[in-house]
């Protein structure tokens, strides 16, 4: 009986040790299967009770991507993309339960709020160390939409009476991060 004790102890406990060291590469995390932590980013002045509003027409996707498992955003449905940016198949799409749709130039929204997404551990290769800078908007029906600032070319914003680009740029959005 001992020798069999031993024995299992010498073959699971390997393998438990395996798992969790492996989890902890992939992920960053022995808890969670998400490798994303987020944080919320003071807006900046210059958006603060502003109206923004979408110049030329983008694309948007509908629909709760099942890859999407980051802590603030996972719960936002739709997400505003530049209509340039399509490359990705229509089948992407649909396996995954999406819908991809034209907004037209017109439409009004509201930064609700700036999050940066950071993913961890070797997941984590893809898309590098830096947080991503994602912006949540909010449209006059009430619809929240995430919008990278890479895609914020053929936004504007006003603020009284004075209409301004919204920087598409990312330094202008990453330096919020510091």
């Amino acid at each position: 009986m001992y020798l069999v004790k031993k024995l299992l102890v010498l073959l699971v406990l390997p393998i438990v040790v395996l798992y969790i060291l492996f989890h902890l590469a992939f992920y960053g995390t022995i808890i969670s299967d998400c490798p994303y932590t987020d944080k919320i980013l003071p807006i900046p002045a210059d958006f603060q009770n502003t109206i923004i509003e979408l110049e030329k027409d983008k694309h948007v996707i509908r629909g709760k991507n099942p890859d999407d498992c980051s802590p603030l955003l996972k719960n936002i449905e739709n997400e505003i993309l530049d209509t340039s940016k399509i490359y990705i198949p229509n089948s992407y799409y649909v396996e995954k339960d999406l819908t991809l749709e034209t907004f037209a130039a017109g439409k009004s929204f509201t930064l609700e709020k700036i999050v940066t997404t950071t993913k961890h551990g070797l997941s984590a290769i893809d898309e590098g160390p830096d947080p991503i800078v994602v912006l949540i908007l909010k449209d006059t029906q009430g619809n929240y939409y995430k919008l990278l600032p890479v895609y914020g070319a053929g936004f504007s914003y006003s603020k009284n009476g004075t209409k301004t680009s919204l920087p598409s740029y990312y330094p202008y959005f990453a330096d919020l991060t510091k």
